[in-house]
């Protein structure tokens, strides 16, 4: 139960003018909602509205919430402060929130008084609640604002009429399976949230807007239009590199190809992007899946492409590797042939808004003052092969009414089908309003149940696509492409990745494929990749472990969660060794779900090594080699066999300091796998389930039980 809110806030009359969003984001969609926010804060306060008295004007800050640092800014903060955060993991904040969290956790803050009554909050939050940690990280940060002595941002939800009463929340709860999805809570939060912030500010709003804000406002296409471009993007020049004037003009892949290396070697000087990046060069790439099993799955082992790339102190046990994928020469060919864009043509990138910095995977263009080619973009930026969300068809419906304006002029009418344009206007403001469930039907059903992609929809809409501009096509593509993390299967400095590599079927003709398995299953020894070493917000400590008397440990895992359990299991054993006699070996015990003994075991001849060592006991559970005389046509799952043993799993709970990591589908597997643990407990210890829920909270509560969790 949430603490209550005062429905009755008054607003103080305040001369600190600010407007700060934080957001905390793992897949990019939490901070693309706060850009949208800081974005319609430019255009709802207009300078135009008060050019009688700028100083009203509130200035935006948008920032992630680990950039917003020292966090004690926070206890400085006298205007509005908008939190937008998901939940990653089991019930951990994104990457980059971590450090924030850990700050505004600190038991050292004193409640009530840490942070001041005049700092004025909002937090929503992005979640499914389909996975058993919902919104977990939204509604701990709204507590804990509240306890340190912040004030609830008092936004009042005007009724509507399927909302018969008024709500009145500063935290909204958005989630994926409310029958809109999440605009069920964007459209009546985000338009209470800015009449509450106008009203705290009393400041005259943009005429663009009616009085009152309403969602349809918001979405109306020439508001969205006003908010770009978010990036001044400025076309340089034509085919730079001579080689593409005078070879193979009319092959479009040649030239493709040649222009990306063109842009790597010039643009980017042959570093790795981004930044923070380092190259890897590939050493094999081997199939580790039996070649009749259905599933593909790769085994990479890397090396430094050179030592000045070698930074070994980046690479700990508990790494992961952040890869940063590309395109596909199939979707990038089709891009090109859908938008007729001229792939050697040049841009320069750089930054419209001082909230707006050049992203990440392009901030070494500026720096080195450089433009780049659209194929260059069209390789490593654009997100062709993601699936669009409806916020997609908000800014293509606002682009193509824009277009459709223009077409009415005599110098381009001659140049546009105007009637197959105005069809494709009509399809995307359908798509881009869906409110009601038939809608929403339509939108599901065209997008998300067949999983298309975004270089499908704009083949789908031919006009608009072939009028896309340079201006903004960063405010309309979705982009970055996002880096994927990938647990270290191997003890270091040696580097190996396990990639199970992602292609089904839906109703479409063409397989939908994973966009960075994909690409690393691709590559070929002495292939070079861009990546770099990080840990993951949630992901696993192994450090009380390596000591010379480590405690009992207790590993769970499924496919290929195995990674990370390999890597450990394999440097405790050479780390410690040859310093333990046999009766000072470690207690370990691996309970390890696959399909198949002969088809995805992996790692298996590894393990048996380190079974007879006596380094530990592996359990498996092959779910489709189902051996049990009891139910012979029930599936054995890992869950199944921590129940099977409760006496083994007992012997390590029971052992002061052991530890216990899980590794899984974090929608099922971690909820699954705590009940397997109460069963195990209660039966070995002849204890009741509460005595065993008491066990696994305090475990927890000291970091004794950790969870790696995917969704």
């Amino acid at each position: 139960m949430l603490p209550q809110t005062n429905h009755s806030i008054s607003y103080p009359t305040t001369t600190n003018n600010s407007i700060t969003i934080l957001y905390g984001s793992q897949t990019g969609n939490a901070q693309s909602l706060a850009e949208l926010l800081a974005l319609q804060s430019y255009r709802i306060f207009d300078q135009e509205c008060v050019k009688s008295n700028l100083e009203l004007l509130p200035v935006i800050h948008l920032l992630s919430m680990d950039n917003y640092t020292p966090v004690s800014r926070l206890a400085k903060e006298k205007g509005v402060v908008i939190f937008v955060c998901s939940t990653t993991g089991h019930g951990v904040p994104p990457d980059n929130m971590s450090l924030f969290w850990k700050k505004i956790m600190n038991r050292a803050l004193i409640p009530g008084r840490s942070l001041p009554p005049d700092l004025h909050f909002a937090v929503l939050g992005l979640g499914d609640s389909s996975y058993p940690m919902f919104n977990f990280v939204a509604k701990k940060l709204y507590r804990r604002l509240l306890q340190l002595g912040a004030t609830p941002l008092c936004t009042e939800i005007r009724r509507d009429q399927e909302y018969e009463e008024s709500e009145n929340s500063s935290l909204g709860l958005a989630d994926e399976q409310s029958e809109l999805g999440i605009n069920e809570v964007l459209r009546r939060w985000i338009p209470a949230l800015w009449d509450s912030v106008i009203k705290f500010f009393g400041v005259p709003t943009s005429e663009r807007l009616s009085r009152f804000i309403s969602w349809d406002n918001l979405k109306n296409p020439d508001f969205v239009f006003s908010l770009w471009p978010k990036y001044d993007v400025f076309c340089s020049s034509l085919v730079l590199n001579p080689s593409l004037q005078s070879t193979s003009e009319n092959n479009l892949l040649y030239q493709l190809v040649k222009q990306v290396e063109f842009d790597n070697a010039h643009s980017f000087m042959s570093n790795a992007i981004p930044t923070n990046a380092q190259w890897f060069q590939v050493v094999r790439c081997k199939r580790v899946t039996s070649v009749d099993h259905f599933q593909d799955t790769r085994l990479l082992e890397l090396s430094y492409k050179s030592d000045i790339d070698l930074k070994s102190d980046e690479f700990r046990l508990g790494s992961v590797l952040y890869v940063q994928p590309t395109n596909r020469k199939e979707d990038i060919l089709s891009f090109f042939q859908i938008t007729r864009l001229n792939p050697t043509e040049r841009v320069k990138i750089t930054q419209c808004h001082p909230n707006f910095p050049v992203p990440h995977l392009l901030s070494a263009l500026e720096e080195n003052d450089c433009d780049v080619s659209i194929a260059w973009l069209a390789t490593y930026y654009f997100d062709l092969n993601a699936t669009p969300q409806q916020c997609f068809f908000v800014n293509y419906c606002a682009f193509a009414v824009n277009c459709l304006k223009l077409s009415k002029s005599p110098d381009r009418a001659q140049h546009i089908d105007k009637d197959r344009l105005k069809l494709e206007v009509d399809r995307l403001t359908d798509l881009a309003s869906a409110e009601n469930s038939d809608d929403i039907d339509d939108l599901y059903d065209y997008v998300f149940r067949p999983c298309r992609r975004v270089v499908e929809v704009l083949a789908d809409f031919p006009v608009t696509s072939s009028l896309l501009t340079l201006q903004y096509i960063l405010d309309i593509l979705p982009g970055p492409i996002l880096a994927r993390p990938y647990s270290v299967a191997s003890p270091p400095p040696k580097i190996e990745l396990l990639v199970a590599v992602v292609n089904y079927r839906t109703r479409l003709s063409t397989p939908r494929i994973g966009t960075a398995s994909n690409y690393l299953a691709s590559l070929n020894p002495g292939d070079c990749l861009s990546g770099w070493f990080g840990t993951i917000s949630g992901g696993f400590n192994f450090d009380r472990l390596l000591t010379l008397s480590p405690p009992s440990c207790l590993l769970i895992a499924t496919g290929t969660g195995i990674a990370p359990f390999h890597s450990f299991l394999l440097h405790q054993y050479n780390t410690l060794m040859s310093h333990l006699n046999h009766d000072m070996l470690p207690t370990n015990v691996l309970f390890f779900g696959c399909r198949y003994s002969t088809k995805d075991y992996y790692f298996a001849s590894d393990f048996k090594m380190l079974e007879q060592k006596g380094w530990v006991r592996i359990i498996p559970a092959f779910s489709r080699e189902n051996t049990s005389t009891v139910s012979p046509l029930r599936r054995q799952y890992v869950q199944d066999q921590l129940k099977n043993y409760p006496e083994i799993v007992w012997s390590i709970l029971k052992s002061p300091q052991s530890h216990v990591f899980i590794v899984g589908n974090q929608k099922t597997m971690p909820d699954e796998v705590r009940e397997a643990l109460v069963y195990a407990i209660v039966n070995a210890n002849h204890t009741d389930s509460s005595g065993a829920e008491i066990l696994l909270d305090q475990m927890e509560t000291e970091n004794r039980i950790q969870i790696e969790s995917w969704a």
